[in-house]
């Protein structure tokens, strides 16, 4: 597993760095920070939807192909989604604010692997189904983001 877990690695800090390059890019071409951050969130979760083609891949280049896109594309997704809370936090509150995300996310990491063990057991070790669920998930969390993210940036004195 040494060389498509090397491949999968690489695509990831490829991804992280991607991410960061095109929402800027939107950014310098006058596209308004919380929309070139969506809007590559968006690109980023439709790019996710490759690794539903691991389950069934032929061969394991193809899965490692498939894993690998959207790995980088996840990274590239989390690279925008800490951009986006660092412009709606005060500067005074970036700390509590990432150490309470982290801590979410820890906690939710830790109910994800009860899930990913419950409907594994359920459908009898079908990953298709978490396959599907995955790529699922980053569209519901940017359809949260757009209708619940603050349509104004606040500044230090509000």
């Amino acid at each position: 597993m040494g060389i498509p877990l090397i491949l999968i690695w690489l695509t990831a800090d490829f991804g992280s760095v991607g991410g960061g390059i095109l929402s800027s890019w939107l950014i310098g071409r006058g596209m308004r920070a919380t929309k070139a951050r969506l809007l590559s969130m968006l690109i980023f979760a439709i790019t996710i939807c490759s690794v539903v083609f691991a389950a069934n891949a032929s061969g394991l280049w193809v899965a490692v192909l498939a894993i690998s896109v959207a790995v980088g594309a996840h990274q590239a997704w989390t690279a925008n989604i800490w951009s986006l809370v660092m412009d709606y936090t005060p500067k005074h509150m970036m700390s509590t604010v990432f150490g309470f995300g982290g801590m979410c996310a820890a906690i939710g990491g830790m109910f994800m692997t009860q899930i990913v063990g419950a409907v594994l057991t359920a459908t009898n070790n079908n990953y298709n189904v978490l396959f599907t669920m995955i790529p699922a998930m980053y569209f519901i969390a940017l359809i949260w983001l757009y209708f619940m993210a603050p349509r104004k940036v606040p500044t230090l004195s509000e």
